[in-house]
């Protein structure tokens, strides 16, 4: 089916549902805790769940081009390490005249979102499928020279 939620997911799919949602859970869950020690503990379980991504970001990469793979997840880190200099100017924004609880709350939901959407989308659309791009469609088109190449060249000098 098209859908990504009717097909029967490879086991590390199954994770990726994991390892996106649940951190987005606990920071919902965060968003509304009082408590010091309570925050402190939804906050070290939503980073585990978040450290785990890894696995299955790296996962796909290979799933969907296993000769780009390397390049593929050059080009999505680069755009993942974005939220490295775009998340302290979006907390600013919000606690900037007011550095209340009431104001992380945002915060923590925002965040929440980011984790949970990107997950939800992929579960609809995403896919482990080898990609077509992932096989140049003429091999014999490679610039790249084997040796009985350069030996015919010197011989011709």
């Amino acid at each position: 089916m098209m859908l990504g939620i009717y097909k029967k997911p490879q086991r590390w799919q199954s994770l990726y549902y994991t390892t996106h949602i649940l951190p987005g859970i606990f920071l919902l869950v965060l968003s509304f805790v009082t408590e010091a020690s309570h925050a402190v503990a939804l906050m070290t379980i939503s980073l585990a769940f978040n450290g785990a991504s890894v696995l299955t970001n790296t996962a796909n990469c290979q799933d969907l081009a296993p000769n780009y793979a390397g390049t593929l997840y050059g080009i999505m880190n680069t755009f993942s390490t974005t939220a490295g200099f775009i998340a302290p100017l979006v907390v600013a924004a919000f606690t900037k005249d007011n550095n209340s609880m009431e104001s992380w709350r945002k915060v923590f939901i925002l965040g929440a979102f980011v984790y949970i959407i990107p997950a939800v989308i992929f579960m609809f659309f995403g896919s482990g499928k080898i990609q077509p791009w992932n096989n140049p469609s003429n091999p014999n088109e490679d610039e790249s020279y084997s040796s009985s190449d350069m030996s015919s060249d010197e011989e011709e000098d």
